[in-house]
């Protein structure tokens, strides 16, 4: 297929669009034209371009910022002149983004907003611990530790404000997770004064005091607000990272006489946690963290901890046998980027309107049986995307089975709960 034919066809090849195509042209100052006239190859031509855009968002970036001089940056570079006209183009370009994923942002959020969730995509996210209750018993010894042994300074965020609503309104206010830690470096702080060691080489990783887990996975896990004596199911469990963490809660939330407080599902148990994934190798890992986390194979485990068991086989459960069931589902991570940099160049918008939508429906479905009467579907994603999370949510609430769900407002329960 000839070049002209590919960039000009009105569809993205590998990230490559027409419009990047005459922009990175326009900035080295040449046509389209001349470039093909040179006899460069179309995968030479895709490379240039997309270098040429890399460069433009690292000027971009760089001119933005107030702590250093970048004198050497071309005043071409600087100008608005360079830009498209074209708001979603502009955003892309500058913050080295899919158009399709910034249109989608602009339609769901409007111009500022989404320019606003371009831009931090790019910024390095803060560092959040999550403490392990079966092995420290309060924020506060844990910071110690942290300071003490290994020179880290963190502390225990208050608040969380919602993106939308007044500031003054109550319901603009996200309760903390209770074994929220959050370090005090991030990705701005200068090396020299980044901890020397990796976080999993500390002790107090090690002896499973601690896991790194983001603060919106953490609000996930208070959203299902497990409590002793439940039979918990974490659907799309993965490497366990929620299940650890919904163990830890239910050992939190036991009553203070309670090391004997059992479950009907076990009777050595505050509760049974059922870990469940398709691949089994995510399972594995779990399986590997289970001692670390106090919740197996230790002569100082506790009596009455919540007993976990891992499966990949979903069918061998039967129906109706879990008071709360947690559908965190595989998605695009639109909301993530940051931490997966690459993952949105991996990304088609077809996935992202139809393919991850219809696959999280149809695992919704599958888990919605194992509630039984009483219990509690809790859905949840790590895309910001409308069709990925509202949309799959009104398609399960119209389906003739989900006729005798209630919905609930799960940030008003919260608030409710912790007031």
């Amino acid at each position: 297929v000839d070049s002209e034919d590919i960039l000009h066809a009105g569809e993205p090849v590998i990230g490559v669009e027409p419009w990047m195509v005459d922009l990175a042209c326009s900035a080295r100052g040449v046509s389209y034209a001349q470039s093909s006239d040179t006899g460069v190859s179309t995968s030479n031509m895709k490379l240039n371009v997309v270098t040429r855009l890399v460069g433009l968002h690292a000027d971009y970036v760089m001119s933005t910022r107030d702590d250093h001089n970048y004198d050497s940056i071309s005043s071409k570079s600087q100008s608005d002149d360079i830009w498209p006209a074209d708001t979603i183009h502009r955003i892309a370009v500058q913050q080295s983004l899919p158009s399709f994923i910034v249109r989608g942002w602009v339609d769901q959020y409007g111009p500022v907003a989404a320019e606003i969730i371009s831009q931090l995509a790019n910024m390095p996210g803060p560092v959040t611990l999550r403490r392990n209750a079966l092995r420290c018993d309060c924020n506060e010894n844990l910071i110690r530790r942290l300071q003490g042994e290994h020179g880290i300074d963190a502390f225990a965020p208050r608040s969380i404000s919602k993106a939308k609503g007044r500031a003054d309104s109550a319901n603009s206010i996200i309760p903390v997770p209770s074994g929220c830690i959050r370090l005090a470096f991030n990705g701005h702080t200068p090396i020299s004064a980044r901890p020397s060691k990796s976080l999993w080489s500390l002790r107090a990783w090690k002896e499973g005091r601690f896991e790194v887990q983001d603060m919106g996975s953490q609000i996930i896990v208070d959203a299902v607000d497990v409590q002793p004596g439940d039979v918990v199911v974490d659907y799309c469990a993965g490497n366990g990272g929620k299940t650890l963490a919904l163990a830890s809660q239910m050992w939190e939330r036991r009553k203070p006489s309670s090391a004997s407080f059992t479950c009907s599902a076990s009777s050595n148990h505050t509760g049974v946690i059922i870990a469940h994934d398709v691949v089994d190798d995510r399972l594995k890992q779990l399986c590997g963290s289970l001692a670390r986390a106090r919740l197996e194979g230790q002569d100082d485990v506790p009596s009455g901890i919540p007993k976990v068991i891992t499966t990949s086989n979903a069918t061998s459960l039967g129906n109706e046998i879990a008071d709360v069931v947690l559908v965190d589902a595989p998605c695009s991570s639109l909301g993530v980027l940051r931490r997966r940099p690459g993952h949105r160049w991996a990304l088609t918008e077809d996935m992202v309107r139809r393919e991850f939508p219809a696959m999280q429906l149809d695992i919704l479905q599958n888990a919605s049986r194992l509630v039984k009467p009483g219990g509690k579907l809790v859905y949840a994603t790590c895309s910001i995307c409308h069709e990925e999370n509202e949309g799959v949510v009104a398609k399960f609430e119209s389906l003739k089975c989900a006729e005798e769900w209630t919905a609930w407002d799960v940030s008003e329960a919260e608030v409710r709960r912790r007031v």
